[in-house]
């Protein structure tokens, strides 16, 4: 729906196989391809952007000198990729891809788009048209995140006695626990932007330290927790707000119940521009 499926892709690859395409090396902190790949400050963004320059040079040279996959080795060694990873990011995307056309929810067949060797998953053009849209992917990274979300601002005021009005990364839930950065994050804690917002893929506590893993900036867009009563979700808004979501949620009840009835009878469409 969101049409980004490319580094959307890329990203579920990664994850999936706890794999990041970036090469460090023993006792170093960060990750040099990391830095020369960054995308924002977007851990899983930049992520992709790895992943995408890989593939470029590789289809780039397959066409101009016939040696894809030497070039792929090379690019990765020289611009601080691990290209064993690379190449099992790029196996997990081409299982993702079969699962998506075998189900029906994607109109692709693998034995037409891809060449022998190399293997490359071939995302269908219309499936990715808002795949260089930064401000689209991280919405479908957040929507995915959700709700590991942490905002970079002074502690409230109930919680704020020893802070002052100095901002610190920490959760909307009403604790004091500071977040710290993981040291291979390439947003990293001198990056953070007083007032944003920032989706964390996996968090990990050592001792009295939380730490988050794979960070990214979602900006000064306040995102809004919500809390589930039984099967019900409450939200507090005015009268005009709430009929707004209700006919959205509407509409997005008959697409989902349209395609999964499209599904069941063997055959699937692409959304048109009024879904």
């Amino acid at each position: 729906m969101l049409e980004c499926l490319d580094p959307v892709l890329t990203i579920a690859a990664a994850l999936s196989l706890g794999k990041d395409p970036f090469a460090t090396q023993f006792g170093e902190s960060g990750s040099v391809g990391a830095k020369k790949f960054k995308n924002g400050d977007s851990d899983l963004a930049t992520m992709a952007n790895a992943y995408s320059e890989w593939r470029n040079h590789i289809c780039k040279n397959a066409r101009e000198k016939g040696s894809g996959w030497n070039a792929a080795r090379e690019f990765a060694v020289e611009n601080g990729l691990n290209f064993t990873d690379l190449n099992m990011i790029e196996e997990a995307r081409m299982q993702l891809l079969r699962v998506l056309g075998s189900g029906g929810v994607l109109d692709w067949d693998g034995r037409a788009d891809n060449p022998p060797r190399p293997l490359l998953a071939t995302v269908p053009a219309k499936a990715n048209r808002n795949g260089t849209n930064q401000s689209i992917v991280l919405a479908a990274l957040a929507a995915g995140i959700y709700p590991s979300v942490a905002v970079f601002t002074p502690l409230p005021a109930a919680s704020n006695r020893a802070a002052g009005s100095v901002p610190i990364l920490h959760l909307q839930n009403g604790s004091s626990d500071k977040i710290d950065v993981h040291s291979k994050s390439v947003v990293g804690k001198e990056g953070l932007t007083p007032g944003s917002w920032y989706g964390m893929y996996s968090m990990t506590k050592s001792g009295d330290r939380i730490i988050a893993w794979d960070l990214n900036c979602l900006g000064r867009h306040r995102t809004r927790l919500i809390k589930a009563d039984g099967d019900k979700v409450k939200m507090c808004c005015v009268p005009k707000t709430a009929t707004l979501l209700s006919l959205f949620a509407s509409r997005v009840n008959a697409v989902f119940d349209r395609c999964l009835a499209q599904m069941g009878q063997g055959t699937f469409e692409m959304l048109d521009e009024s879904d």
